[in-house]
Order: structure tokens, then sequence, then C-alpha cells
């Protein structure tokens, strides 16, 4: 019988978040200034460093499932966003998401794969919703 500790498969994951977070700055000097302490200097541990990508992740999630609302008109179910925002539930019934980090999500994917909405986005953007590549 092979014994596989839960944890196992969830650490390179998360060390891949960190190592991401950690190519977006242009130094290690630049990363670290983020992650530390701001009046000691001391260097934040592995799960601080991810509690704070969460937060961040969180609020940028907040922001972009608003533009989608705010985009649609507050109807995420509009023919024009071509069903991003649904899904199909067990009974089979389609259903318009309602967790932000859904919402989200499919609102950057919807930038990046639709040209003309990216453009009308970009035309009357107020916030900054960045598309993830």
């Amino acid at each position: 019988m092979l014994f596989v500790c839960k944890y196992h498969l969830q650490i390179p994951l998360k060390l891949q978040f960190i190592v991401e977070e950690r190519e977006t700055h242009a130094s290690e000097d630049l990363f670290w200034s983020k992650f530390s302490e701001p009046v000691s200097g001391e260097r934040f541990g592995f799960q601080q460093i991810l509690n704070v990508l969460k937060r961040e992740r969180a609020t940028r999630d907040t922001q972009c499932a608003a533009d989608a609302v705010q985009f649609f008109h507050g109807d995420l179910s509009h023919s024009d966003a071509n069903g991003a925002f649904n899904y199909t539930s067990k009974s089979g019934a389609s259903v318009v998401m309602t967790k932000t980090g859904d919402i989200a999500r499919n609102w950057r994917g919807l930038l990046v794969r639709n040209p003309s909405i990216a453009a009308q986005w970009s035309v009357q953007q107020t916030t900054m919703c960045v598309p993830e590549q």
C-alpha cells in the first residue's frame, strides 16, 4: 500500500506561487523589500509570503469581478458574454456564476480570448484588471 502525505502535492504548487512572484521583481532585493518586516527588515517566512499573495489575489479578484459586472451592466448572463460566466449544474441547468474568484478568472480569460470585448473594456476602463498571461 502506498501512502501519500496530503501536503506532498500542495507544497510544489505553493512554492510555484512564490517562484512566480519572485520572477515579477527585477531583483532579489526588490522581492525581499516587499516580503520583509518594514522596521526590522526580517524576511517573511514561507507561509507569511503565501498569506500576502493570497490577500493580493483576493483584492485583485474582487476588483476584476466588479469590473466584469460593470462591463455587462450587472448582467453576467448577457448575450455578449457568450456564456463565459455560466456553468452547468449537476441537474443540467445553466447557472450564472456567483463566486468572486470564478468570475474574476473568467473575466480575465474573456479579455484575452475576445479582442472586441478587450477593446471595449479598454475604452471604458476606470480600474486596472490586467488579463493573466
